[in-house]
């Protein structure tokens, strides 16, 4: 079994690309406040927010269990609207030689993006799963990030953007693993956001 991966997953969102980028690359410490039953708090350990070398300590709760993490803003990109961190810390370091995530919007018609996460990964073993939940949890926490951002958002009629619409706009896609080792090919249909799976042979 291989021990490094990429994983990507993306789901489109009624907030704009820009104020979606805004919240990773600049206010991180917003997220607690947009999804508090997914993240508690971040937390300021060195640097300056929206600065690349900034260190994050994270509270989250994944599969409903209490969870610590540390990163390092790796880079900041305000033209691809993207933002990386890596992993110095907490307890995906039990797992995980290296692991590195990137959340990137892209513009989809007006006031809408397409929210983009990728996870670069090399397991501590064999028997680590793949880190699905983690991808998973991300998406929750951009969709909490739009809910948040309609309620905030008067249209129109007066009335915010949630309560005109109760419904989210999410991707009907698919989960799809690939084995470079061994050609074979997993499609499973889950109807809630695309994501892909690529395991790498070779570190």
């Amino acid at each position: 079994m291989t021990l490094c991966g990429e994983m990507e997953a993306e789901v489109e969102l009624k907030v704009s690309a820009e104020t979606f980028h805004d919240v990773f690359s600049c206010r991180p410490h917003h997220v607690s406040n947009m999804s508090p039953a997914k993240v508690q708090n971040a937390d300021l350990n060195e640097g300056d927010w929206g600065k690349p070398g900034t260190v994050i300590s994270w509270s989250y709760v994944l599969d409903g269990v209490p969870k610590i993490g540390k990163d390092v803003v790796e880079a900041i990109d305000d033209v691809k609207l993207s933002t990386t961190f890596k992993v110095i810390g907490g307890d995906i370091t039990t797992e995980f030689k290296e692991f590195k995530f990137t959340v990137q919007a892209t513009p989809k018609g007006e006031g809408s993006c397409l929210a983009h996460w990728t996870v670069e990964y090399e397991k501590l073993n064999e028997n680590v799963p793949d880190p699905r939940a983690m991808l998973e949890l991300f998406i929750d926490i951009s969709k909490d990030i739009e809910e948040h951002h309609l309620t905030q958002k008067p249209n129109s009629t007066g009335m915010n953007d949630r309560s005109a619409s109760h419904s989210l706009l999410l991707l009907t896609g698919q989960y799809h693993t690939r084995c470079c080792c061994c050609c074979m090919n997993e499609l499973i249909c889950i109807n809630v956001f695309k994501l892909s799976i690529n395991l790498r042979g070779v570190c």
